[in-house]
């Protein structure tokens, strides 16, 4: 419109004290991949089994050794437990207490491996931290919505319905996006 050039990829700037709070909680060595399975509609969540699922084969298979990290609102929470208690066994970082500000998120972030999660806020902060980041898409418009960033992608659901997104889908179009 006005004769410029692409647009910059959005971009977060954590405080050094973020960034110093994520170094503790996510030490360098360690390997993690980030899941952010609620949103603020339910109908834009892919259904928790399906999360589980994914997480489990990820887990078993080709990122054994890695670390889950659910990240969620406080209130939130209630709804992800299912999550909580099916991976506690992988050595869950759960970021979903409300004791860290979002900056301090985003900088959890920039050290993780790839971000699987519906389409949120915490997708838009995973792509614009520049990770592998892989926005799922029901009944809201990914033309308006679809995360950008020089390593974001998104999957649409068949007939926009996320119960028609396989674990096993997802799990290729994931594994895909953070091998490249």
């Amino acid at each position: 419109m006005f004769g410029t050039g692409p647009l910059p990829y959005p971009c977060l700037w954590p405080r050094p004290e973020d960034s110093t709070i994520a170094a503790q909680l996510m030490p360098q060595g360690e390997k993690f991949l980030v899941f952010a399975p609620i949103a603020n509609w339910e109908p834009k969540e892919w259904p928790m089994a399906h999360y589980i699922a994914l997480a489990r084969t990820l887990l078993t298979g080709a990122y054994a050794g890695y670390r889950p990290v659910l990240i969620c609102a406080p209130h939130e929470r209630p709804r992800a437990q299912a999550f909580i208690t099916a991976l506690a066994e992988y050595q869950l970082l759960d970021l979903s207490l409300g004791a860290h500000h979002l900056l301090t998120i985003y900088a959890c972030m920039q050290r993780a491996a790839g971000f699987v999660g519906n389409d949120s806020g915490l997708m838009h902060m995973a792509a614009a931290s520049g990770i592998p980041t892989l926005g799922l898409f029901g009944p809201t418009p990914h033309e308006v919505y679809q995360p950008c960033g020089p390593k974001a992608a998104y999957m649409v659901a068949p007939e926009m319905d996320l119960g028609k997104l396989t674990p096993t889908m997802v799990a290729e179009a994931l594994t895909s996006l953070l091998s490249s």
